[in-house]
């Protein structure tokens, strides 16, 4: 996960709130669990074109 500042959601002491603190933390994991869901996704139907490439090949030849 990429890290990031929470500087303007600091009081004036500099300390975060920790209700905003975690859902801070949970709406970039969110976003980071679906960046990786949709790679997933894509690296899983390229497997699937190459197998079935292959495949097709094997019965051919």
């Amino acid at each position: 996960m990429r890290i990031s500042k929470m500087r303007p959601m600091a009081d004036e002491n500099g300390f975060v709130p920790m209700g905003a603190y975690f859902e801070f933390l949970a709406r970039d994991l969110a976003v980071a669990n679906a960046r990786e869901a949709a790679q997933r996704d894509a690296l899983d139907e390229e497997d699937r074109r190459l197998e079935r490439r292959y495949r097709r090949k094997e019965c051919e030849g």
